[in-house]
């Protein structure tokens, strides 16, 4: 790497599945084995007001700079939609003893991380899984700067799907990048890939 320049380490959705920000102890531990010019951004849970939320957590310096709330939830997977909330028995079906995600608006919430990398700043826009192929190109326009390039990180808990369906779900990856006309990069459990554009 040149000098001075960021090195970014990634773990996919769900890597680690409790809620992170109330575990500080591990963020100062990974913070052991990264150095000063090293993030780590990684799938995650967050606890807050007695709510769980999907997540990507930014840590540097053994701190959580920013994190990243999904904000389209996968159906019957990770909430029941309120339209089917009737019927007392899909909760047992789908989402028997668990507790639902919450996609509601929270004050904390980041849109995207902007990452010093030498003389330029990256501009990491997340999605986790589902929201991803629902995003639009004036959703990125939104949070797009100028000055900074801007790279979708695509968080995938990949792990679920058999291997026809991994590759068919990177592949509709590859199309939605394309659409977008934007460069991503593929986190998921079994791969790790970057789409240029």
């Amino acid at each position: 790497p040149r000098q001075n320049a960021s090195e970014i380490f990634v773990a996919p959705e769900s890597m680690f599945s409790f809620p992170l920000n109330e575990y500080p102890h591990l963020v100062r531990l990974w913070a052991t084995v990264l150095q000063s010019e090293q993030h780590f951004l990684l799938g995650s849970v967050l606890k807050e007001q007695g709510r769980y939320f999907q997540a990507v957590f930014w840590l540097h310096m053994g701190l959580i700079k920013k994190i990243y709330v999904k904000k389209l939830l996968t159906p019957f997977v990770e909430k029941i939609p309120p339209s089917w909330k009737n019927y007392a028995n899909l909760k047992g079906m789908f989402l028997h003893g668990f507790i639902e995600f919450d996609d509601s608006e929270l004050a904390s919430r980041a849109d995207f991380f902007d990452i010093i990398t030498g003389d330029s700043t990256l501009r990491i826009v997340p999605r986790i899984c589902l929201e991803f192929f629902f995003t639009t190109r004036q959703d990125i326009s939104a949070v797009s700067a100028g000055d900074r390039t801007t790279v979708v990180f695509h968080f995938v808990n990949d792990s679920w799907f058999n291997a026809p369906f991994k590759k068919i779900l990177f592949n509709l990856s590859r199309l939605k990048a394309a659409t977008l006309g934007v460069s991503v990069v593929w986190i998921g459990h079994d791969q790790l890939n970057t789409i240029l554009f």
